[in-house]
């Protein structure tokens, strides 16, 4: 297998929410890192939903982050398998991040 990256900064709307999606992709996503800097980075309290867009699987929830944070999804009901991804896109969803805001992401996708 091989490992990939892909990387996608998000700015928030004047009500704190944004909706961007990755390039479609297959393999296992076997980490996610956000990253809060920059000059206005997102508000403390910020919330992620991150789903593959074709099945709507929940890859990472998170509610009220406040600073960078590094994941490493798995599957709810198996908690060892990681999501899979068949040529599908990422959607990345944030809530509460504070009017024009930035953020960045980074999906490692092993396949």
């Amino acid at each position: 297998m091989t490992m990939r990256s892909y990387s996608k900064t998000l700015t928030t709307d004047g009500s704190g929410d944004a909706t961007d999606y990755t390039a479609a992709t297959s393999g296992r996503v076997v980490g996610i890192h956000y990253t809060k800097n920059g000059t206005t980075p997102y508000a403390n309290g910020v919330d992620f939903t991150i789903t593959n867009e074709t099945t709507g699987e929940t890859i990472w929830a998170q509610s009220n982050v406040n600073a960078s944070v590094s994941v490493r999804p798995r599957l709810a009901t198996h908690n060892n398998d990681y999501p899979a991804l068949a040529r599908h896109r990422i959607k990345i969803v944030v809530a509460q991040g504070g009017a024009s805001k930035i953020g960045a992401f980074l999906f490692v996708v092993d396949g």
